[in-house]
Protein backbone atom coordinates (compact mmCIF):
# COMPACT_ATOMS: atom_id res chain seq x y z
CA UNK A 1 0.00 0.00 0.00
CA UNK A 2 1.37 3.37 -0.44
CA UNK A 3 0.11 6.89 -0.44
CA UNK A 4 1.44 9.73 -1.81
CA UNK A 5 0.64 13.54 -3.04
CA UNK A 6 1.14 14.15 -7.13
CA UNK A 7 0.90 16.92 -9.09
CA UNK A 8 -0.75 16.79 -12.79
CA UNK A 9 1.28 18.78 -14.83
CA UNK A 10 1.19 19.18 -18.82
CA UNK A 11 3.52 15.57 -18.94
CA UNK A 12 1.63 13.73 -16.70
CA UNK A 13 -1.44 15.39 -18.45
CA UNK A 14 -0.83 13.77 -21.66
CA UNK A 15 0.08 10.37 -20.09
CA UNK A 16 -3.41 10.16 -17.97
CA UNK A 17 -5.71 11.77 -20.36
CA UNK A 18 -8.41 11.40 -18.26
CA UNK A 19 -7.51 13.80 -15.40
CA UNK A 20 -7.18 17.78 -15.26
CA UNK A 21 -4.05 19.65 -14.70
CA UNK A 22 -4.05 20.05 -10.75
CA UNK A 23 -3.08 18.08 -7.13
CA UNK A 24 -4.29 14.73 -6.49
CA UNK A 25 -3.93 12.31 -3.50
CA UNK A 26 -2.90 9.21 -4.90
CA UNK A 27 -3.81 5.73 -3.62
CA UNK A 28 -2.09 2.78 -4.57
CA UNK A 29 -2.32 -0.97 -3.77
CA UNK A 30 0.18 -3.48 -5.05
CA UNK A 31 0.20 -7.00 -5.13
CA UNK A 32 2.56 -10.41 -6.18
CA UNK A 33 -0.49 -12.31 -7.72
CA UNK A 34 -0.52 -14.35 -10.72
CA UNK A 35 -1.05 -10.94 -12.57
CA UNK A 36 -4.22 -9.91 -14.73
CA UNK A 37 -4.87 -11.82 -18.52
CA UNK A 38 -4.60 -8.78 -21.07
CA UNK A 39 -7.92 -9.93 -22.79
CA UNK A 40 -9.28 -9.54 -19.35
CA UNK A 41 -7.66 -6.13 -18.35
CA UNK A 42 -9.29 -4.46 -20.93
CA UNK A 43 -13.23 -5.08 -19.65
CA UNK A 44 -11.97 -5.04 -15.85
CA UNK A 45 -14.07 -1.43 -15.28
CA UNK A 46 -17.26 -2.91 -17.83
CA UNK A 47 -20.35 -3.17 -15.76
CA UNK A 48 -21.63 -6.58 -17.14
CA UNK A 49 -18.26 -8.55 -17.49
CA UNK A 50 -17.38 -11.37 -15.73
CA UNK A 51 -14.42 -13.45 -15.91
CA UNK A 52 -15.73 -16.22 -13.22
CA UNK A 53 -18.28 -19.40 -15.03
CA UNK A 54 -21.92 -19.34 -15.09
CA UNK A 55 -23.27 -19.15 -11.02
CA UNK A 56 -19.75 -18.57 -9.51
CA UNK A 57 -20.19 -15.04 -9.05
CA UNK A 58 -21.48 -11.63 -10.49
CA UNK A 59 -18.19 -9.60 -11.85
CA UNK A 60 -15.19 -8.54 -10.65
CA UNK A 61 -16.72 -5.16 -9.04
CA UNK A 62 -14.48 -3.12 -10.22
CA UNK A 63 -16.98 -0.89 -12.26
CA UNK A 64 -18.50 0.41 -8.87
CA UNK A 65 -15.16 1.49 -7.85
CA UNK A 66 -14.42 3.27 -11.23
CA UNK A 67 -18.09 5.02 -10.83
CA UNK A 68 -17.19 6.30 -6.94
CA UNK A 69 -13.92 7.83 -8.18
CA UNK A 70 -15.05 9.03 -11.26
CA UNK A 71 -17.91 10.83 -9.61
CA UNK A 72 -15.38 12.59 -7.28
CA UNK A 73 -13.64 13.44 -10.67
CA UNK A 74 -10.92 11.28 -10.06
CA UNK A 75 -9.29 8.03 -12.11
CA UNK A 76 -8.35 4.66 -11.17
CA UNK A 77 -5.50 2.93 -13.58
CA UNK A 78 -4.06 -0.21 -13.75
CA UNK A 79 -0.68 -1.97 -14.66
CA UNK A 80 -0.64 -5.95 -14.42
CA UNK A 81 1.60 -8.47 -16.33
CA UNK A 82 0.75 -12.36 -15.72
CA UNK A 83 3.29 -13.90 -13.50
CA UNK A 84 4.70 -10.68 -12.31
CA UNK A 85 1.14 -8.93 -10.22
CA UNK A 86 -0.99 -6.02 -10.35
CA UNK A 87 -0.74 -2.63 -9.67
CA UNK A 88 -4.25 -0.13 -8.90
CA UNK A 89 -3.23 3.63 -8.45
CA UNK A 90 -6.32 5.87 -7.71
CA UNK A 91 -5.89 9.56 -8.16
CA UNK A 92 -8.33 12.02 -6.33
CA UNK A 93 -8.71 15.61 -6.66
CA UNK A 94 -6.65 17.26 -2.89
CA UNK A 95 -9.30 20.17 -1.94
CA UNK A 96 -8.99 22.51 1.20
CA UNK A 97 -10.49 22.20 4.35
CA UNK A 98 -12.98 25.23 3.76
CA UNK A 99 -14.33 22.82 0.57
CA UNK A 100 -14.78 20.08 2.59
CA UNK A 101 -16.63 22.04 5.51
CA UNK A 102 -18.54 23.56 2.54
CA UNK A 103 -19.89 20.04 1.17
CA UNK A 104 -20.60 18.90 4.44
CA UNK A 105 -22.94 22.19 5.43
CA UNK A 106 -24.83 21.54 1.79
CA UNK A 107 -25.61 18.21 2.87
CA UNK A 108 -26.89 19.11 6.46
CA UNK A 109 -29.96 21.40 4.82
CA UNK A 110 -33.54 19.34 5.41
CA UNK A 111 -34.09 16.98 2.91
CA UNK A 112 -38.19 15.54 1.24
CA UNK A 113 -39.64 13.03 3.51
CA UNK A 114 -42.56 10.34 2.39
CA UNK A 115 -44.64 8.09 3.39
CA UNK A 116 -45.12 5.79 1.00
CA UNK A 117 -43.61 2.67 0.38
CA UNK A 118 -40.61 1.40 -1.14
CA UNK A 119 -39.04 -2.14 -2.11
CA UNK A 120 -35.20 -2.25 -2.22
CA UNK A 121 -33.46 -5.04 -4.07
CA UNK A 122 -29.51 -5.06 -3.36
CA UNK A 123 -27.61 -7.31 -2.47
CA UNK A 124 -24.61 -5.67 -1.08
CA UNK A 125 -25.50 -5.57 2.92
CA UNK A 126 -23.22 -2.37 3.52
CA UNK A 127 -25.49 -0.34 0.70
CA UNK A 128 -28.58 -1.72 1.43
CA UNK A 129 -28.62 -1.11 5.70
CA UNK A 130 -27.49 2.50 4.23
CA UNK A 131 -30.36 2.95 1.89
CA UNK A 132 -32.87 1.58 3.92
CA UNK A 133 -31.71 3.86 7.22
CA UNK A 134 -31.36 6.70 4.39
CA UNK A 135 -35.33 6.27 3.60
CA UNK A 136 -36.61 5.18 6.89
CA UNK A 137 -35.40 8.29 8.51
CA UNK A 138 -37.22 10.07 6.13
CA UNK A 139 -40.70 8.45 6.65
CA UNK A 140 -40.96 5.67 4.23
CA UNK A 141 -41.87 2.02 4.75
CA UNK A 142 -38.69 0.23 3.04
CA UNK A 143 -39.31 -3.78 2.43
CA UNK A 144 -35.96 -5.18 1.72
CA UNK A 145 -34.80 -8.51 -0.56
CA UNK A 146 -31.45 -9.42 -1.48
CA UNK A 147 -31.99 -10.30 -5.33
CA UNK A 148 -34.01 -10.72 -7.53
CA UNK A 149 -35.94 -13.86 -6.47
CA UNK A 150 -35.70 -13.01 -2.56
CA UNK A 151 -37.78 -9.95 -4.52
CA UNK A 152 -40.42 -11.58 -6.22
CA UNK A 153 -41.16 -13.89 -2.82
CA UNK A 154 -41.52 -10.73 -0.52
CA UNK A 155 -43.82 -9.81 -2.96
CA UNK A 156 -46.17 -12.37 -2.97
CA UNK A 157 -45.77 -12.75 1.01
CA UNK A 158 -46.54 -8.77 1.02
CA UNK A 159 -49.91 -8.23 3.10
CA UNK A 160 -51.05 -5.43 0.45
CA UNK A 161 -48.44 -6.47 -2.69
CA UNK A 162 -48.58 -2.85 -2.97
CA UNK A 163 -45.12 -0.48 -3.58
CA UNK A 164 -45.13 2.89 -4.96
CA UNK A 165 -41.30 2.51 -6.13
CA UNK A 166 -39.09 -0.87 -6.79
CA UNK A 167 -35.58 0.63 -6.39
CA UNK A 168 -33.54 -1.94 -7.59
CA UNK A 169 -29.62 -2.36 -8.25
CA UNK A 170 -28.56 -3.48 -11.96
CA UNK A 171 -26.35 -6.06 -11.74
CA UNK A 172 -27.03 -8.92 -8.16
CA UNK A 173 -26.62 -12.52 -8.09
CA UNK A 174 -29.69 -15.14 -8.95
CA UNK A 175 -31.66 -12.39 -10.43
CA UNK A 176 -30.31 -9.02 -11.42
CA UNK A 177 -32.03 -5.92 -11.91
CA UNK A 178 -33.06 -6.02 -15.25
CA UNK A 179 -34.97 -9.43 -15.35
CA UNK A 180 -36.46 -8.48 -11.93
CA UNK A 181 -38.39 -5.59 -13.56
CA UNK A 182 -39.44 -7.62 -16.64
CA UNK A 183 -41.31 -10.12 -14.10
CA UNK A 184 -42.39 -7.07 -11.55
CA UNK A 185 -44.30 -5.53 -14.18
CA UNK A 186 -46.28 -8.65 -15.09
CA UNK A 187 -48.52 -7.92 -11.53
CA UNK A 188 -47.58 -3.93 -11.24
CA UNK A 189 -47.19 -2.76 -14.46
CA UNK A 190 -47.77 1.37 -13.59
CA UNK A 191 -45.52 1.23 -10.62
CA UNK A 192 -42.11 3.45 -10.95
CA UNK A 193 -38.69 1.53 -11.32
CA UNK A 194 -35.32 3.61 -9.60
CA UNK A 195 -32.19 1.76 -10.60
CA UNK A 196 -28.65 2.38 -8.76
CA UNK A 197 -25.33 1.47 -10.44
CA UNK A 198 -22.02 2.40 -9.65
CA UNK A 199 -21.45 2.69 -13.08
CA UNK A 200 -21.27 5.98 -14.68
CA UNK A 201 -21.81 5.84 -18.27
CA UNK A 202 -25.32 6.77 -18.65
CA UNK A 203 -26.00 6.33 -22.39
CA UNK A 204 -24.91 2.18 -21.92
CA UNK A 205 -27.15 1.84 -19.22
CA UNK A 206 -29.81 3.48 -20.63
CA UNK A 207 -29.56 1.49 -23.75
CA UNK A 208 -29.15 -2.01 -21.97
CA UNK A 209 -31.51 -1.03 -18.83
CA UNK A 210 -33.47 1.70 -18.69
CA UNK A 211 -37.08 2.21 -20.02
CA UNK A 212 -38.26 5.56 -20.75
CA UNK A 213 -40.31 5.16 -17.69
CA UNK A 214 -37.47 4.00 -15.51
CA UNK A 215 -34.87 6.54 -13.46
CA UNK A 216 -31.46 5.57 -12.17
CA UNK A 217 -29.32 6.64 -9.52
CA UNK A 218 -25.60 6.89 -9.04
CA UNK A 219 -23.41 4.58 -6.30
CA UNK A 220 -22.25 6.59 -4.35
CA UNK A 221 -25.07 8.31 -3.06
CA UNK A 222 -25.87 11.11 -0.41
CA UNK A 223 -29.29 10.76 1.80
CA UNK A 224 -30.03 14.41 -0.35
CA UNK A 225 -29.85 13.00 -3.35
CA UNK A 226 -31.67 9.58 -2.77
CA UNK A 227 -34.37 11.74 -1.48
CA UNK A 228 -34.74 13.76 -3.68
CA UNK A 229 -34.86 11.67 -6.38
CA UNK A 230 -37.65 9.41 -4.77
CA UNK A 231 -39.52 12.13 -4.38
CA UNK A 232 -38.92 13.70 -7.89
CA UNK A 233 -40.56 10.60 -9.09
CA UNK A 234 -43.09 9.95 -6.62
CA UNK A 235 -44.42 13.94 -7.25
CA UNK A 236 -44.15 13.30 -11.14
CA UNK A 237 -45.85 10.11 -11.07
CA UNK A 238 -48.43 11.87 -8.83
CA UNK A 239 -48.75 15.04 -11.20
CA UNK A 240 -49.44 12.25 -14.21
CA UNK A 241 -52.09 10.23 -12.73
CA UNK A 242 -55.69 10.92 -14.26
CA UNK A 243 -57.97 12.25 -11.52
CA UNK A 244 -60.85 10.22 -11.27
Amino acid sequence: LETADKYIDNYAASLQPELELGSYATFKVTDQGGGIPKDVLTHIFEPFYSSKEIGKGTGLGLSMCHGIIAQSDGHIAVESEEGKGTTFTIFLPAIDEMSATATLLQESVAIPEGKETILLVEDEPIVRRVATTILGNQGYEVVEATNGKVALEVISAHPTGHFDILFTDVVMPVMGGRELVEKFRETHPLTNVLYMSGYTDDDMLRKDVLSEKDAMIQKPFTPTTLAEKVREILDNRRLATPKE
